[in-house]
């Protein structure tokens, strides 16, 4: 029987599952986690389906636009990239946590950083976090973007990063 599915908390979903652990034997409980993870990712298209088009700003994607987002993955096959991308946002954290511990090569550099504040996906801790790392950074804080400045204010986006180049070039 199909029904209409309501989250508890609009426009959130929240998911709990039993993962595996070192501390007990396996069960069929933790292939859940990776049985759920490929049904949303592969059957469902969840990322351009439900996170895209819930992570702009104010300024809502057109329906054109969207689809230059979500063509890509059309089919199960096409589909792999975006499973192992969210994975690895899940698993891999120590290694990016080593990427931002030999960030002295580079955190002296000149740095913009593009930052919409109704981003739900990438808090504005983030944008401190770089802020403080990469002291030589300008920052352009969107209030009314989300993931998305360059999509939602192309303008003010392209301006700041041709003026930034300018005054890099002097």
């Amino acid at each position: 029987k199909k029904e209409v599915f309501e989250p508890l908390q609009p426009p959130f979903v929240g998911m709990y599952v039993c993962g595996p652990t070192v501390y007990s034997n396996v069960h069929l409980g933790n292939v859940r986690t990776f049985l759920t993870f490929d049904i949303l990712y592969r059957y469902l298209n969840f990322s351009p389906r439900f996170i895209l088009p819930s992570s702009f700003g104010k300024k809502k994607p057109s329906r054109k636009t969207l689809e230059h987002y979500t063509r890509p993955f059309r089919n199960r096959a096409e589909r792999n990239g975006t499973i192992a991308f969210a994975r690895s946002l899940l698993n891999d954290q120590k290694w990016f946590e080593s990427l931002w511990a030999r960030k002295s090569r580079i955190d002296q550099k000149p740095a913009l950083l593009i930052w919409g504040m109704k981003d739900k996906l990438i808090s504005e801790k983030y944008l401190q976090k770089f802020s403080e790392g990469f002291p030589h950074s300008a920052v352009m804080r969107l209030e009314d973007c989300g993931h998305f400045p360059q999509e939602e204010q192309p303008e003010p986006v392209g301006h700041s990063m041709l003026t930034f180049l300018r005054k890099q070039s002097l």
